[in-house]
């Protein structure tokens, strides 16, 4: 916060039932995957902006009831919608920027944004009772309770199928195993269709059903997917947040996804290799990137050990030439 005389201008203030939160920009919010000055101090909140950024939503990723993992409920769908306000800098803002290399000279912003917001346990309570009347500040598109988790639930599974099976399909990182026939590049039903060709005609679902999901919840699939990661202490150094997939909600028990690329097939497939800095930490890795190797993290002799142990789990061994049997 700095001294008495200097005020960050990216901070949050509480004050009681309420919390003003002030930041440079409204399109600090703009990316779901990088954490703002909210959800840095409350990872499970998120900021949704509104058309026009003329308003804000506020929810919350928490786990509501009995459900864990990726799974969320009705009450996931409840937000404080808040009004926005563009504002000058104070001078203790203005001292705060001065003292700083970002902020300093032509890089001090012309205004700040500002709202307030109800305290995160109001915005969690009204999440945990499925409730909008906990709080005046409180609202949701679908007002009914029961009908908000019905509909917010069908269309997130949704999402998570076709994602599911894009993700299967691939161009870059896909393992076309497991697909119903219609789905299946190699089925005698698609003569005329490649993977990549059956990809596009899933990601087209899956986006019709992105947009009917921003248009039930009022906001993103991708801000409550994010928020639903932190709250998980899932971090991938190597993947963006869109590169996973709620594997759960897909209802793919048994499956995971390579850490290195992102793509996702029954766990045993996978090879868990020594790290070249740390041999007694291993990576889980698809074939694929454990032979490209592109970050130079592991060497041969660490994929083929890694080869090694899954064949012996497997029942295989290794023949001289090196194929597995």
């Amino acid at each position: 916060m700095g001294s008495e005389d200097t005020q960050s201008i990216s901070r949050i203030e509480e004050h009681g039932d309420t919390v003003t939160v002030v930041t440079p920009s409204v399109q600090d919010f703009w990316h779901p995957d990088r954490k703002s000055v909210v959800s840095q101090e409350w990872p499970d909140l998120f900021v949704s902006t509104v058309r026009g950024d003329e308003r804000v939503r506020v929810a919350t990723a928490t786990h509501v009831g009995d459900t864990d993992g990726f799974h969320i409920h009705g009450g996931n769908g409840v937000y404080a919608d808040i009004p926005l306000v563009e504002r000058e800098l104070t001078e203790a803002e203005i001292a705060w920027c001065e003292d700083t290399f970002t902020f300093g000279g032509d890089g001090r912003p012309e205004t700040l944004v500002e709202f307030e917001m109800p305290h995160p346990e109001t915005l969690r309570r009204g999440a945990q009772q499925n409730d909008t009347d906990v709080a005046p500040a409180l609202d949701a598109r679908i007002r009914d309770p029961d009908r908000r988790h019905d509909i917010l639930t069908s269309i997130y599974e949704r999402i998570a199928t076709e994602d599911f099976r894009a993700t299967k399909l691939s161009r870059w990182k896909g393992y076309p195993i497991d697909l119903d026939p219609e789905w299946d590049p190699e089925s005698s039903d698609n003569d005329d269709r490649d993977a990549a060709h059956l990809n596009d005609m899933v990601s087209m679902r899956k986006d019709a059903h992105l947009q009917d999901f921003r248009d039930v919840a009022g906001f993103e699939y991708r801000e409550l997917f994010s928020a639903r990661l932190r709250v998980l202490g899932v971090h991938e150094p190597w993947l963006e947040d869109r590169d996973l997939v709620a594997l759960d909600v897909a209802g793919a028990e048994g499956w995971t996804y390579c850490r290195a690329c992102g793509g996702i097939a029954p766990a045993d497939r996978f090879l868990h290799v020594e790290r070249r800095t740390d041999e007694d930490r291993t990576v889980r890795v698809c074939d694929d990137c454990a032979e490209r190797n592109s970050r130079g993290y592991w060497t041969e002799d660490a994929v083929a050990r890694a080869q090694d142990r899954r064949a012996q789990q497997e029942g295989g061994q290794r023949r001289i030439g090196g194929e597995y049997v």
